[in-house]
């Protein structure tokens, strides 16, 4: 709920550089009828309408290197349709690649995430 959070106040990003110190932050966020958040408990479910938080807020910077790029070109006449750049980097145990696919005629980009569950060794006899 924090990184959340903190994303709807890009002010308070403003003077954060990467890969420095933390800042300490703290602010309310106000929930509306259409985006809060409920906790269940044992009497009934209770609407938040408000959080206020204190945290440290820092900017990480991690080179990732390209690990694939490929462009897919139109048979008939060889213009092209799309082009992908895959990045594929550990975090938390995990492999992830992150695929930016970039779509020619729109000039979309779309963003796909997928995890690589590491798989346990095999013991052979």
């Amino acid at each position: 709920m924090f990184h959340s959070s903190a994303h709807l106040l890009p002010q308070l990003y403003e003077d954060l550089l990467p890969n420095r110190l933390p800042k300490c932050v703290a602010f309310t966020v106000n929930f509306n009828d259409e985006d809060y958040y409920v906790v269940d408990t044992t009497a009934d479910p209770v609407r938040i309408t408000s959080i206020d938080f204190t945290g440290e807020l820092a900017i990480i910077e991690t080179a990732v290197p390209l690990s694939q790029f490929s462009e897919y070109r139109s048979v008939e006449n060889k213009e092209s349709v799309s082009q992908t750049a895959s990045f594929s980097f550990p975090l938390r145990g995990e492999t992830v690649t992150l695929d930016f696919h970039h779509l020619t005629a729109s000039g979309q980009t779309h963003l796909a995430v997928r995890r690589h569950p590491e798989t346990p060794c095999t013991k052979h006899e």
